[in-house]
């Protein structure tokens, strides 16, 4: 065990740190025995074309690095990130930038109804969104409230006043790992793949 952690379950234990903090790490790749099948399923399901920026999103969801977040979030996580900075439900968990997945009108009014859609990235699917739920975007009330600021001055905050006036939460099933194949794909490695390593290279402490 790292030494950390080893501090943070004695916090556990004297209820000063909540349980939530040492959550599983829960990846959301589709398994291999089932890939396949949901594949062909993505095929079937109407799509929304996604960008760079949300499929880094994906990326980031999908390897467990936003554990426990089962994929871009609802209303209810958005709101509890934007004003208290935490995720509330099951335990209280650090997470001050909402994970959010940007659509416009005309894209939420073809989509309302489906029990899925496909994410599609430069005309391939990579993962399953199900149990859409839409909700405003709020966008000046995002920026003020994540960066103290509304200015379109700002690059983060230009792009999301371009971004759509809707978002959309809901669970990911994603059926492949996101490689951007230029030449560093090898070194980004998921959390699970670090806690390995470091388990192996008897490591006492990692940083980030």
């Amino acid at each position: 065990l790292f030494r950390s952690q080893q501090v943070v379950e004695l916090l556990q234990e004297q209820a000063i740190v909540p349980r939530a903090a040492m959550q599983d790490i829960q990846e959301l790749f589709v398994p291999e025995n089932k890939i396949d099948d949901v594949r062909a399923e993505a095929e079937q399901l109407p799509s929304l074309s996604i960008t760079t920026l949300d499929l880094q999103w994906v990326q980031v969801l999908s390897e467990g690095w936003a554990t426990p977040l089962r994929g871009f979030m609802r209303e209810r996580d958005y709101l509890q990130v934007i004003h208290f900075d935490v995720l509330m439900d099951g335990g209280v968990i650090s997470q001050s930038i909402p994970i959010v997945l940007p659509l416009s009108t005309d894209d939420k009014k073809r989509l309302e109804g489906s029990p899925a859609f496909a994410l599609e990235y430069k005309g391939r699917k990579v993962a399953i969104l199900s149990n859409p739920e839409f909700f405003e975007h709020r966008k000046e009330e995002r920026c003020c409230r994540v960066w103290g600021t509304a200015t379109a001055k700002h690059p983060h905050v230009k792009m999301i006043m371009e971004s759509g006036d809707w978002l959309a939460g809901g669970d990911l099933q994603v059926l492949e790992r996101i490689r951007w194949n230029d030449g560093l794909d090898k070194y980004r490695l998921t959390p699970l793949e670090l806690k390995l390593k470091f388990e192996n290279m008897n490591a006492e402490i990692g940083r980030a």
